[in-house]
């Protein structure tokens, strides 16, 4: 899935940890906050709190992506996805059910947890990634999360060769950015892999214009992903993926999709206003 294994990437032998961060912004006065609602002022005090776990395929270049095994048809397929994105300089991808929020209003903090079951308390979010490469390697990433439920405000996380950060609000609208601590844990690196496939590779099932491409690999210590993803047979960039993690019992423990799309020109890099510069 997601950039580096999940495309975002594996951790523990392929993959997968949990590591936890706290993180408390001091407080800043932002002029360019305008018509927001009172918790998106919370953007100039953010403060994060991670409890994250990296995923496998499509996670972005955090961790080593599995090694690619199974079928052969398959593995060479996995094989000429990798080439594709390293001819690529950007994609852009949506998500669901892969990111909670938390907000913390009283304690102006907010926290975020990936690649996990659901937590009471937190809301799911939809997606809206860029993710700018060089050579399959990430040069920057912008991701707004936005909850599902609610009318919270969305948040924004920024990865570039400077450091990451966070805003309350979208691309075209939001706070000034305050860093997140070095400690927590996000699914995507500057310099680390933007999409990767590893793990066992199934027999792909050809279709007009896609080929499906089935695999299944390690999620943490106790679960197993399987991942399906759709490529488009021209260019052997993925188009879309369902993935499942499920306990070894074989009860499903997660379930998100995602999609990818390929701008035509390269995207400019987001910039970023630091709280009280």
């Amino acid at each position: 899935m997601i950039g580096g294994a999940h495309p975002r990437q594996r951790l523990l032998g392929p993959h997968g940890y949990c590591r936890v961060a706290v993180c408390q912004c001091r407080p800043a006065v932002n002029a360019r906050v305008r018509r927001l609602t009172p918790m998106r002022r919370l953007g100039s005090v953010a403060v994060a709190l991670a409890a994250l776990c990296a995923p496998a395929t499509a996670l972005g270049g955090t961790f080593a992506p599995s090694p690619t095994t199974g079928n052969p048809k398959g593995v060479k397929l996995a094989h000429e996805v990798m080439r594709a994105f390293g001819r690529i300089p950007a994609f852009d991808q949506s998500e669901q059910h892969f990111f909670q929020i938390k907000y913390e209003s009283k304690t102006h903090r907010f926290a975020y947890r990936f690649g996990k079951t659901h937590r009471a308390g937190f809301m799911w979010t939809t997606e809206k990634a860029t993710i700018r490469i060089h050579r399959d390697h990430v040069l920057w990433w912008q991701d707004t999360l936005t909850p599902v439920s609610g009318h919270r405000s969305p948040v924004m996380i920024v990865v570039n060769k400077d450091g990451r950060y966070t805003a309350f609000g979208t691309p075209a609208h939001h706070s000034c950015f305050t860093k997140l601590p070095r400690m927590s844990t996000l699914p995507y690196r500057y310099g680390g892999l933007g999409y990767s496939i590893g793990g066992r590779m199934g027999k792909p099932q050809r279709h007009s214009k896609t080929v499906a491409l089935p695999y299944a690999y390690r999620w943490e210590q106790h679960l197993t992903a399987n991942e399906t993803d759709t490529i488009w047979r021209a260019t052997k960039l993925v188009l879309s993926a369902r993935v499942a993690i499920t306990h070894h019992s074989g009860s499903q423990a997660l379930a998100f999709s995602f999609g990818n799309s390929y701008p035509r020109r390269t995207p400019r890099p987001p910039a970023v206003n630091l709280c009280g510069g």
